[in-house]
């Protein structure tokens, strides 16, 4: 499988919950049962390399607030990540828990690279829970999600 740029997924660790994934994945394999170290992985790989793929993990009741701006909705997440520069991501450190409602809570920090420009640190956090109502029962949906840099 594709890593991230940077060859950081080394260092994210050995994480052993299961989130469940039905259906084609981003490379039409089907899959019962997926990490949340799988997730993220597949999540900035497609982040690199289709984008527009991403609005499938997304309902119109997400919400993505990154740098402060709130996008919420399948249409303005759809827009606002369509419209990122090309970046090199390098995730760091993965931390997930289960929620007792059975969502997992994955928080990642790394580095952010735009272009030539040295690397600025971020932390980005996913609520990824099963749907509640419509599509297929098995497919994972980003309930929520914020990106934020963090000053150094």
């Amino acid at each position: 499988m594709p890593r991230p740029a940077g060859g950081a997924a080394k260092s994210w660790g050995d994480l052993t919950k299961k989130v469940r994934v039905s259906g084609v994945s981003w490379f039409g394999v089907v899959s019962s049962t997926m990490t949340p170290r799988e997730f993220i992985e597949r999540y900035y790989v497609q982040l690199q390399d289709d984008r527009a793929a991403l609005t499938a993990y997304y309902t119109d009741a997400s919400v993505l607030i990154a740098k402060g701006k709130e996008n919420r909705g399948l249409a303005a997440i759809g827009k606002h990540l369509a419209n990122l520069p090309k970046l090199g991501i390098e995730p760091e450190v993965i931390s997930e828990q289960r929620t007792p409602f059975g969502a997992e809570l994955i928080v990642i920090t790394g580095r952010l690279r735009h272009e030539d420009q040295r690397a600025v640190p971020f932390t980005e956090t996913f609520l990824v829970t099963l749907p509640e109502t419509g599509g297929d029962t098995g497919d994972t949906v980003v309930h929520n999600q914020t990106f934020f840099f963090i000053a150094g």
